[in-house]
């Protein structure tokens, strides 16, 4: 039986657990993602981590929406005339988005716990909310990609960009599905619901934004 290595994957000091791979290597947005999954009693201990970090899916799936938000019913894009202004319409909500959720994970925390943070619940915090800046870079890399090689216009590049959103809340539907055990058309299906949440997002947006 092969074991995962430590310093990517914990399994929560489970040694007598049953561990078996799941799926994997996949590379997709632009880290490389294992699953193992670890069986004890009817119970699963099945975190996602990129070394030390622990993958939080909730704040990917609201990063990747409010992204697409953005791109969808941003209008000036016609006015940049360099590329840094594109990175700072990607990156500006997002850096946004992990104040604000910082922020109410330490009010939520107090209210809780009923006294302030100690340093470790800072860094755990931290750790978590700063995720919402990895989720721009994926779609800058794509960006990047397209602007440097296939040398497309910033217009379709940011259309490009916007089904790359589609596709990720796909891919986080169809990891879900494969984690609740889904197979054939169920797990299809799953894939497809985050493929139909990006297609609404971007529709809503586009329905309710100003002409």
């Amino acid at each position: 039986m092969t074991t995962p290595p430590r310093a990517l994957f914990d399994l929560e000091g489970r040694p007598d657990a049953d561990v078996k791979l799941f799926v994997g290597p996949t590379w997709l947005l632009g880290v490389e993602y294992c699953c193992w999954m670890a069986t004890e009693q009817g119970t699963t201990v099945r975190p996602i981590r990129i070394g030390p970090m622990t993958i939080n899916v909730r704040i990917w799936v609201y990063g990747t929406v409010t992204l697409m938000s953005v791109l969808a019913v941003f209008e000036g894009w016609t006015d940049l005339s360099r590329v840094f202004g594109v990175v700072l319409v990607v990156v500006g909500p997002m850096l946004a988005l992990v104040l604000a959720h910082l922020f109410a994970e330490v009010l939520e925390f107090q209210i809780r716990a009923g006294h302030a943070p100690s340093a470790m619940d800072w860094r755990h915090m931290g750790g978590q909310s700063a995720q919402f800046l990895l989720v721009g870079l994926p779609p800058l890399a794509v960006f990047f990609v397209l602007i440097g090689l296939f040398k497309a216009s910033i217009a379709t590049s940011i259309i490009i960009m916007l089904y790359f959103g589609v596709i990720s809340l796909g891919f986080w539907g169809w990891i879900a599905g494969r984690r609740s055990g889904y197979r054939g058309w169920r797990l299809i299906g799953a894939a497809l619901a985050g493929f139909l949440i990006g297609f609404v997002v971007i529709c809503l947006q586009l329905l309710l934004k100003p002409h």
